[in-house]
């Protein structure tokens, strides 16, 4: 793993620290993405609480490492993430189960990623 990578990882195992209440499960760090699974178990869809939000907990993660990769690239005015990010409600053990499943082989399908530089290599 990089140092991006390495960022990436510690401020994902600190999130709890900064966040009362939330738990991390399986995760996985890519070269261009990364995959990970939250427990809130605070969080009710459309009640009051003072749990924070799916969204506070990504702004504040990706903002983070944003800021320490951009800086360890020597970066200045790019993004290092995505604008928004896609989230799952998991519902069952299956579910969770099939997600776990999915992020613990993601690294076996990097040579297939159109996200791959290989694919865009000029020979």
């Amino acid at each position: 793993m990089n140092g991006a990578g390495e960022i990436v990882g510690a401020v994902w195992d600190d999130l709890p620290a900064r966040f009362a209440g939330i738990e991390l499960d399986a995760h996985v760090i890519m070269p261009n993405h990364f995959h990970g699974v939250m427990v809130m178990p605070g969080a009710k869809a459309g009640a009051a609480s003072s749990a924070p939000t799916l969204g506070q907990v990504i702004r504040v993660f990706k903002s983070l490492t944003g800021i320490a990769c951009n800086r360890l690239l020597d970066r200045v005015g790019i993004s290092f993430w995505q604008r928004n990010y896609y989230e799952h409600v998991i519902r069952n053990e299956d579910d969770l189960n099939r997600i776990r499943e999915y992020i613990v082989n993601n690294p076996a399908q990097w040579a297939d990623d159109p996200g791959n530089p290989i694919h865009h290599l000029v020979v």
